[in-house]
């Protein structure tokens, strides 16, 4: 066999396989949908997520006398069939409330409040992934004053499919 048939099929079993999984998603939703129970049953957990408010997102801004930091969060989002996501955001707030409240519009409320939330350069058990050694070292620099930078903000995500 050419190496660009070997390549095409390849190309052809991926997208079947893609196919394969969109075919079972859209079962499942259309076994969903067919069933009012499990339609109320969604419908009462949307409705019970919307109630939901967490501390950090009922606190106001009264953490404004508080001087700003650098703060890090990382999490970790998990779904069978889908992969994981790892998560970093690194920037300026006056407190963790604040910084979940940044941190919620680039991973979503659930995540932003089961996420790690801390110095960014706290090196215990390495929770804030993916700074790189000269990210790190910015980030001391930043936090030492020796180098300006008040409108800093790192984020950075990694995704890896294991199906």
């Amino acid at each position: 066999m050419a190496e660009i048939d070997i390549s095409i099929a390849e190309v052809v079993r991926d997208y079947e396989a893609e196919i394969g999984k969109c075919t079972r998603r859209m079962a499942a939703a259309r076994k969903i949908l067919a069933d009012p129970e499990q339609l109320r049953k969604l419908a009462e957990f949307r409705i019970e997520q919307a109630a939901t408010v967490y501390d950090w997102e009922a606190e106001g801004d009264e953490q404004t006398d508080l001087p700003q930091k650098l703060w890090a969060g990382a999490t970790v989002d998990t779904a069978t069939g889908e992969g994981m996501t790892w998560s970093c955001l690194v920037t300026w707030a006056r407190g963790e409330a604040e910084f979940r409240r940044k941190f919620v519009f680039h991973v979503g409320r659930h995540l932003a409040e089961n996420a790690w939330v801390g110095d960014p350069l706290d090196p215990v058990g390495g929770r804030a992934p993916f700074l790189s050694l000269e990210i790190r070292a910015l980030i001391q620099r930043i936090a030492d004053g020796e180098e300006a930078s008040p409108g800093f903000s790192y984020f950075t995500r990694l995704h890896r499919s294991m199906s």
